[in-house]
């Protein structure tokens, strides 16, 4: 989980702001270039399995987060606007 408290939060905010703002407008390539800096300066320069499998696991779980978090509410809400695509569809809605 990308949780961490919150007086630690600030020491990276700041930064990510600013990152935001400078590429904001420029289209996913340039967060796509930070993120895979971030993690590339982040590897040690002759990284291991261990290393490697490290990060896919962080990219992993913020892909989860993303989707539980922000992904799977706008679906919920666009499938009441918008009516379900079948009738599995509805069955699986009405479960939850």
């Amino acid at each position: 989980m990308p949780y961490i408290k919150p007086n630690d939060r600030q020491r990276y905010d700041e930064l990510i702001e600013h990152l935001v703002q400078w590429s904001k407008g420029e289209g996913v390539g340039p967060l796509n270039y930070i993120i895979t800096r971030l993690i590339h300066m982040s590897l040690p320069p002759t990284p291991c399995y261990r290393d490697l499998n490290e990060m896919i696991g962080v990219l992993e779980c913020a892909k989860a987060s993303l989707i539980e978090t922000v992904v799977i509410p706008y679906e919920k809400k666009k499938m009441k606007e918008n009516g379900h695509i079948s009738d599995l569809d509805q069955e699986y809605h009405d479960e939850l």
